[in-house]
């Protein structure tokens, strides 16, 4: 949000920045309260919704335009909002926040994709159920009456078409990425800083059931005896961190795997700079930004095919693409890479993407020609 607001105010535009925040502005951007109207996200869900409808409402009347960065949050008070000003709704869609909220709540067992076909529920208690359905309903009526939708992949842009979203209103803008400069430690350098030695395959998620981190876990019982210097790395943390820290012990893994918890982008830097070898087996990806952060640290890449994936990763030029959670196809696909030091080398010099399409300047240009455009 912050950067937008400055990127808008840069270009001397008029607009008004409504967002839910849950924290206090930091030092570096207390510029910018003047320009920005907050809505607590401690407040109780229904109340929360409706004070967000009511300031909405009152700073979009001479407003052109009602871009919302999400259909559910934000998206059904603006649709709203732009129905009753008969003003013209934008909103982006990054994932499916309903499955999201199913699986985190172990109220389903489906993949993402065949939750769109036909979603199923397995919670016995009526309100978990209903919270669900709401969710989705939502999701399907924001993107089916938005006047622009927004989505970050091609693969966003189906799973919108299947919620009944008219094709002629999707455009797929990339979402920025902010890359550190390019690296300055070698290996040995950046591993003496994060002390740990060894092969280091690493993954960054946000520890979520679909991240797949417990397969990692579980393969590294037996990447140990191919390789007894393989350490796996996870960098990230979530609601997973006590039950995957647990399996790592159960294990006998606590030397080779590590749990980082949630860590900055420059001490992530270190650790990409560290490691021999990137891996991503997770069962829902829009578009990852991980991936990109792998590519531009020169690191061979296995990442699950799924969602966005392969429309960065090009099987066997630019990575390897594995079944999610396949455990002996993972497994063969990590000793694979390992064994054949040109395959890897290969792979990690051969981007099938441009980082610089991934740029904060060109995404928002792109979303702001959309907006103009009504």
């Amino acid at each position: 949000v912050y950067q937008l607001v400055r990127y808008l105010l840069a270009e001397r535009l008029h607009f008004s920045a409504l967002y839910y925040a849950r924290s206090e502005l930091a030092d570096h951007d207390r510029d910018l309260a003047p320009f920005l109207t907050t809505v607590s996200g401690f407040l109780p869900l229904p109340i929360k919704y409706l004070v967000y409808f009511f300031r909405l409402l009152a700073r979009s009347f001479h407003a052109k335009v009602i871009y919302a960065q999400g259909p559910v949050a934000s998206g059904w008070p603006a649709l709203l909002v732009s129905k009753i000003l008969q003003k013209k709704l934008i909103v982006k869609v990054v994932g499916d926040y309903a499955w999201e909220q199913a699986m985190l709540g172990q109220l389903t067992r489906q993949g993402v994709d065949s939750w769109q076909a036909a979603p199923e529920l397995h919670a016995r208690n009526y309100f978990l159920n209903l919270k669900i359905k709401s969710l989705n309903f939502l999701e399907r009526l924001v993107v089916r009456h938005a006047d622009g939708i927004i989505v970050p992949s091609y693969y966003l842009k189906k799973i919108v078409l299947g919620w009944g979203a008219d094709q002629e209103k999707i455009r797929v803008i990339y979402n920025a990425i902010f890359l550190k400069d390019k690296p300055t430690l070698s290996r040995e350098a950046a591993q003496e800083k994060i002390k740990i030695k060894g092969d280091i395959i690493i993954t960054a998620v946000r520890l979520l059931p679909w991240k797949g981190v417990a397969m990692l876990i579980k393969i590294m019982r037996e990447l140990k005896n191919i390789n007894p210097d393989f350490k796996l790395v996870v960098a990230g943390g979530g609601p997973e961190e006590v039950v995957l820290r647990k399996m790592a012990a159960e294990y006998e893994l606590t030397d080779k795997v590590f749990l980082l918890g949630s860590i900055s982008q420059d001490e992530l830097a270190i650790y990409y700079q560290a490691a021999s070898i990137f891996v991503l087996n997770s069962g829902y990806e829009g578009l990852s930004h991980v991936v990109l952060d792998a590519m531009h640290y020169r690191l061979p890449i296995i990442a699950s095919n799924i969602g966005g994936n392969p429309e960065l990763i090009q099987d066997d030029y630019n990575g390897l693409l594995v079944e999610y959670n396949d455990y002996d196809a993972w497994l063969k696909a990590v000793d694979r890479l390992w064994r054949d030091h040109k395959l890897r080398e290969r792979l990690a010099s051969s981007p099938l993407v441009k980082l610089d399409i991934f740029n904060f300047n060109k995404m928002v240009a792109e979303t702001m020609r959309i907006i103009n455009s009504f």
